[in-house]
């Protein structure tokens, strides 16, 4: 898995400003959390639907954002990181995204 330098950048900042709120879940929850991809949806302009799972649009977008497959360890990791560790302020996912390398 790689990403592009300055979309792993904005990603970072954009999840350390306090800007957003982690959601679990979903992208983007009804009371306006996102989840750490659904951040990375937005700063890259990346439409979030409403359709879930592993095989939504939304992850396909990601998907191709990262450069990976569906079942890439790292990218499960992420979102299962997410769900499951959630303080509201990302912290458990900033540590696995600044370990992913960039092109």
């Amino acid at each position: 898995m790689l990403i592009d330098k300055e979309i792993k950048e904005k990603w970072l900042t954009s999840l350390r400003s306090g800007e957003f709120v982690q959601g679990t879940h979903n992208f983007k929850t009804i009371d306006g959390k996102y989840c750490c991809l659904g951040v990375l949806c937005m700063i890259t302009n990346t439409p979030l639907k409403t359709d879930v799972g592993p095989y939504s649009d939304n992850f396909k977008a990601v998907k191709g954002i990262l450069g990976v497959n569906i079942d890439n360890e790292k990218f499960t990791d992420l979102y299962y990181t997410n769900d499951n560790l959630c303080d509201g302020k990302y912290s458990a996912v900033i540590p696995l995204i600044e370990a992913i390398p960039t092109n």
